[in-house]
């Protein structure tokens, strides 16, 4: 009897885990579901405003400097589903290049690492 207590025991214990983990998974899901920020248009409507930037993560495949302009070109994953997976980037002199965490980077210094992230 008391083997099967232990048994008990242990398919409880299971039990209760398992039903926790499985009351905790719809929170962290449903705050990826946050709608924007509502903005008035003056027509009496609310009109959602979304800012969807483009990015690719990858390595800097080709890069190219003639009279045409500076153009580099990036292979690599995008990082949301309609993102490109390559992309090939028109340098000029008031292109902004930003790192991952948001502060201005020199061209030169992403051509040394040979990284775009």
């Amino acid at each position: 009897m008391n083997k099967m207590y232990k048994m008990y025991k242990m398919y409880k214990a299971l039990a209760t885990a398992s039903i926790i983990a499985l009351a905790a998974i719809p929170i962290p899901a449903s705050a990826q579901n946050v709608p924007p920020p509502t903005k008035h248009d003056g027509q009496g409507f609310n009109v959602n405003q979304v800012k969807a930037i483009p990015a690719t993560v990858g390595k800097i495949t080709n890069i190219v400097n003639d009279d045409s302009g500076k153009t580099i070109t990036v292979t690599g994953r995008g990082l949301v589903l309609t993102d490109q997976s390559e992309i090939i980037l028109s340098i000029t002199k008031d292109t902004k290049i930003i790192d991952a965490r948001g502060k201005r980077v020199s061209l030169q210094s992403i051509i040394d690492e040979n990284k775009v992230s």
